[in-house]
């Protein structure tokens, strides 16, 4: 799924109320301020680092944010190594 294109196409299809987004990327910023400016919708963000804001960070686009600390992630993620009957998967390491 490419969201900076399907944010605002499932805005206009009418496939959600409100949206939240988990993330940092600097390139969701416009298509989170367009579907909250123009739609006129509610547009919520996660994320992890609060840099600094600005017209270009995805923060300044949201209606409302809430950051998810460090600590919450490390619980939410899977183990190093999952296997099922198709073989196993290992987390890229640095994450």
């Amino acid at each position: 799924m490419h969201l900076p294109t399907r944010l605002p196409v499932d805005c206009f299809n009418d496939q959600y109320e409100k949206a939240v987004v988990v993330s940092d990327d600097a390139g969701l910023a416009s298509a989170m301020r367009y579907v909250r400016n123009d739609p006129g919708l509610r547009v919520a963000q996660g994320y992890s680092y609060p840099g600094n804001t600005g017209p270009g960070d995805p923060w300044d686009a949201a209606n409302a944010g809430r950051r998810i600390w460090k600590r919450h992630l490390g619980r939410s993620q899977f183990s190093e190594t999952l296997a099922d009957e198709h073989g196993t998967i290992r987390m890229t390491q640095g994450w």
